[in-house]
């Protein structure tokens, strides 16, 4: 879903009226250099106002390129988390949680079960989540139920200590 709301032209602006008088400048540089009564370029290094102006031009034009993506994924962050949780966060995987060792979680709508020493090294099975993303090596995930009022989000580890199994929606 593309950030339409909210996304800010402001940084975009200074980095286009930036390029635009940095172009502007060398357009009338090269002219003043054609116009010269000998028809030829200058010999010779350029000022230092034209090389600290140049620079000052070229920082403002990337950092505006910077501040302008900074505000476009925010604004697209936020309308995917918008449209997410209107969604009921159908279009993401349930995930079923099988652990070495109990986990403790305190979450509202999340089953543990106890499946007892014969199930192995993962004894404890946990269900109720969905993926929310995994990075990092360290899966977040987030119960059914997530709200802004039930904002719980369970990271774990991505290794061993845990079986994960991914499951279209229950």
């Amino acid at each position: 879903m593309p950030p339409t709301k909210n996304f800010q032209l402001a940084p975009l602006s200074i980095a286009a009226g930036a390029a635009l008088v940095g172009y502007t400048v060398f357009l009338r540089r090269r002219l003043m250099t054609s116009m010269s009564p000998a028809g030829r370029a200058r010999q010779g290094s350029p000022s230092r106002l034209a090389i600290i102006s140049t620079a000052l031009l070229v920082n403002l034009v990337l950092l505006n390129l910077f501040w302008a993506t900074a505000v476009f994924a925010d604004a697209f962050g936020r309308g995917r988390a918008q449209h997410l949780e209107r969604t009921g966060f159908t279009s993401v995987p349930d995930v079923i949680i099988y652990s070495q060792h109990r986990l403790y979680l305190d979450a509202r709508d999340l089953q543990e079960r106890d499946l007892g020493a014969r199930y192995g090294p993962y004894r404890f099975r946990y269900e109720g989540f969905k993926l929310l993303v995994r990075a990092n090596n360290r899966l977040f995930l987030i119960p059914y139920s997530w709200s802004t009022d039930n904002a719980f989000t369970l990271v774990l580890p991505d290794d061993d200590s845990v079986r994960v199994e991914f499951a279209p929606n229950f």
